[in-house]
């Protein structure tokens, strides 16, 4: 898995089955090379808003990009209470939005946001360490 590289060219070696690979990794401004006998190409994912939501658009809350402006509480509607989304975040939410790690997670909290009540336990602290006195 190689991240923050951008592949600049690509060749192949028919006598010996390989690809030579030239890369520019973009945060050390560096350029590299790597042989190999086989690629597997994850070019990235865009998300689409689902059209099944296009009723409901108008009580729906995004940002300056046109995505989902989800909130602490998992909501993405206008009052904060009524449209709650899963694993769409990830620009709000980091990498725990899709995580299925996290889901019970999400469920509970977004369980309890629903009742106006805690109905399943949700940990308050999870970290180990602390940064403050």
């Amino acid at each position: 898995l190689i991240t923050n590289s951008a592949l600049h060219s690509a060749a192949y070696d028919e006598a010996s089955g390989t690809y030579t690979l030239g890369f520019r990794q973009e945060e050390q401004e560096k350029e590299y090379e790597i042989e190999t006998e086989g690629l597997i190409l994850a070019t990235g994912y865009k998300y689409a808003v689902p059209a099944f939501l296009e009723p409901l658009k108008d009580r729906l809350r995004f940002d300056g990009q046109g995505r989902f402006d989800v909130a602490r509480n998992y909501a993405v509607d206008t009052t904060g209470r009524e449209v709650f989304l899963q694993n769409a975040g990830v620009h709000t939410h980091s990498i725990t939005s899709p995580d299925l790690g996290m889901g019970a997670y999400r469920n509970a909290y977004i369980i309890g946001e629903m009742l106006g009540s805690e109905y399943y336990p949700v940990e308050k602290t999870i970290a180990f360490q602390e940064f403050a006195v």
